[in-house]
């Protein structure tokens, strides 16, 4: 029967399936609230990547993102540190999958994600537009997938606080 305690992983044998493994074990552990061991997880998955792979390859690119996210959740104080992995999962995942791919897209609409948390509407607007441009592209509008990027858009769009006047004013 599996352990629940938070035991850190050793690094253990390189083998391509661990990955996805440790990527569903730290899913998990997010999704139950225990984002310390979700990021530990993601870590020691990411590191695993990197020697299986090297530096430009999708499943970096991917833990790298799910490690933005991790740190987006935990504290807005992590915000910079959060930027920083969307940034490099950005660069890879552009270099690995092409600039018009539906995952870059959600990269985009993660590092969108951080603006608004740092009330930065007019930053985060652009990340988005980049971000439903490439989804409707990929996938069609309609599309489920394409529903995350226009959730974020939509409200954004519309109105945005004027960061000279405070004022709430219609967006582009």
């Amino acid at each position: 029967m599996a352990t629940t305690s938070a035991v850190p992983l050793k690094p253990g044998p390189l083998h391509p399936l661990i990955v996805p493994i440790l990527h569903n074990a730290g899913q998990l552990q997010y999704r139950s609230g225990k984002i310390e061991e979700a990021i530990v997880t993601y870590t020691e998955a990411l590191a695993q990547a990197r020697a299986l792979y090297g530096h430009f390859h999708v499943a970096v690119g991917a833990t790298l993102n799910s490690l933005g996210v991790l740190h987006y959740h935990l504290s807005s104080d992590l915000s910079s540190k959060a930027m920083e992995l969307f940034q490099e999962a950005l660069e890879i995942r552009r270099a690995a999958l092409g600039l018009e791919h539906a995952d870059v897209a959600t990269t985009l609409n993660n590092m969108g994600r951080i603006h608004v948390q740092r009330d930065e509407f007019d930053a985060a607007l652009g990340y988005y537009e980049d971000a439903l441009r490439i989804r409707k592209a990929c996938l069609g509008y309609d599309k489920t997938e394409s529903r995350p990027s226009r959730c974020s858009l939509y409200p954004l769009q519309y109105w945005i606080v004027s960061s000279a006047t405070g004022e709430l004013r219609r967006g582009h």
